[in-house]
């Protein structure tokens, strides 16, 4: 039977099948690193999302998570939930809009996310690293795909 694909001859030309194996493979060392801290990778992207906005803001809604993280907002009001059990987050009804929570990272989470961002930049660092001057391009790449 023959494979129906452009590619056929050489699967390593298939820029989806490329980034699907560099994502495994980077993801992999983000996971297994976050596991040692409790909380998974998604989990990580939230609750670092939040301590990000925290900065800025005093009030932050599951929807702003979700938009500047770019996942789904059930996905990450099941995150919060999952997080809020796991005593690093508190929801509250917030004072600015009553239809919504108010997303606050607590001091357990603080001390996770505070051990967790060094070590998944220090990953990121030497993953994406051994691209050298072409890491700029490379950034500026993911940019125009984000768009």
């Amino acid at each position: 039977m023959e494979f129906n694909s452009m590619f056929k001859n050489n699967a390593d030309e298939s820029t989806g099948l490329l980034f699907v194996k560099t994502y495994n493979k980077w993801h992999g060392r983000i996971k297994s690193a976050l596991s040692n801290l409790g909380i998974t990778h998604p989990q990580f992207v939230v609750l670092s999302t939040l301590n990000y906005l925290s900065q800025f803001e005093k009030h932050i809604t599951q929807a702003k998570i979700s938009s500047v993280s770019e996942i789904d907002v059930m996905t990450v009001s099941q995150m919060l939930r999952t997080l809020e059990k796991n005593g690093l987050v508190s929801r509250k009804q917030s004072p600015i809009d009553s239809r919504a929570n108010s997303i606050e990272i607590v001091q357990k989470g603080v001390e996770i996310i505070s051990k967790a961002v060094p070590i998944v930049e220090s990953i990121d660092l030497e993953f994406f690293g051994t691209l050298g001057p072409e890491l700029a391009q490379f950034k500026d790449s993911l940019r125009k795909l984000v768009k």
